[in-house]
């Protein structure tokens, strides 16, 4: 109205701002002061101290000591495949038993005796008749003078010498002539590989005994037996 003066919200009602007028009429938002918001800052810096890390108070016994620094393991190396470990020794194998095998054969072709003998020489007597073994021998595949063969593997044959020196006669029964084996067994002589089981000798006479043994292959004769009625002696062959 006129003659009237225009109060302070008369002012504010004619000069809005484009803060008012954004918000479609209403006031907006208030803004804290400056002073307010620095101090509520400051507030919060003191509500929370900052805290320093944890620090690990030194050792008695490490005071005045050099810290030392333990250098890393160097990795462990890598373990090889389990196949090619198993390759490897499928071919070591197959290698050793080619080599066994070729070796064995050329052995037995080469040299089919040696390792075999015995040394001959061996004496025993026994009621009046004195043995002598002249020959000894392993790995025969047939009996001298016969066409037997060996049921196990081979033939062994020992030869004696028997001399009668009393004034009577002796009767010698071949087929109780044992022959001790290292395996700790015996062998009866082969029957079908000797040429007589029973001798006679006459006073004086001296005779030539053959006897022929089936033996296992790779077993070794240690000694004969000989025998005259219940009275038996040993000959050692090796």
């Amino acid at each position: 109205m006129p003659g009237q003066q225009p109060g302070p919200d008369g002012d504010q009602a004619r000069y809005r701002s484009l803060r008012d007028l954004s918000y479609g009429g209403r006031p907006g938002p208030s803004r804290p002061p400056a002073a307010q918001t620095w101090q509520s800052q400051r507030n919060a810096s003191q509500a929370e101290p900052a805290t320093a890390p944890a620090q690990r108070a030194p050792s008695s016994d490490t005071v005045g000591q050099p810290e030392v620094w333990a250098e890393p393991s160097p990795p462990a190396p890598a373990a090889p495949k389990r196949s090619r470990r198993l390759l490897l020794a499928v071919t070591s194998l197959a290698v050793v038993l080619a080599l066994a095998a070729g070796g064995y054969v050329a052995y037995r072709a080469v040299a089919p005796q040696f390792g075999l003998a015995y040394a001959p020489g061996g004496t025993a007597a026994i009621n009046g008749v004195a043995f002598t073994v002249t020959r000894a021998e392993c790995g025969l595949t047939s009996a001298p003078e016969t066409d037997a063969r060996p049921s196990k593997s081979q033939f062994c044959v020992v030869d004696l010498n028997a001399e009668n020196q009393t004034d009577s006669n002796r009767y010698l029964v071949l087929s109780l002539f044992n022959v001790n084996l290292d395996s700790g067994l015996q062998a009866d002589p082969s029957g079908s590989a000797m040429q007589t089981l029973s001798v006679k000798v006459d006073p004086g006479e001296s005779r030539d005994l053959q006897l022929v043994y089936d033996v296992w292959d790779g077993v070794r004769m240690s000694a004969v037996q000989v025998q005259i009625g219940y009275e038996t002696e040993l000959i050692p062959l090796v």
